[in-house]
């Protein structure tokens, strides 16, 4: 795989057979992870010019903490602003004393 030089002196463009493409794709694919563009030439004429994707703002995913504000409000969509009359704690502790087997 051959490179060409910038004018600042970083690699702007790396060359590439169609059969290095083939066998080596791992080795071209860390050229674009780099940002270089790559030329893919078959008998010395470029076929194919591959370009590495423009990074993207990816987003941290957000915590139920940080989602429960809106948890809220879609539970009182749901039950209305009455919270439900229930001791849950009595319930739990009956639901284990229960025999499921029988």
């Amino acid at each position: 795989m051959a490179e060409r030089m910038g004018s600042a002196g970083a690699a702007k463009v790396a060359t590439v057979t169609v059969g290095e493409l083939r066998t080596n794709f791992k080795a071209v694919e860390a050229k674009l992870a780099k940002g270089l563009r790559v030329q893919v030439t078959r008998r010395g004429e470029v076929v194919a010019e591959v370009l590495p994707v423009a990074p993207t703002e990816t987003k941290e995913p957000r915590s139920f903490a940080d989602r429960m504000p809106e948890f809220m409000a879609q539970l009182k969509e749901i039950w209305g602003p009455k919270p439900l009359d229930i001791d849950t704690t009595a319930l739990v502790s009956k639901g284990r004393d229960r025999d499921f087997l029988s």
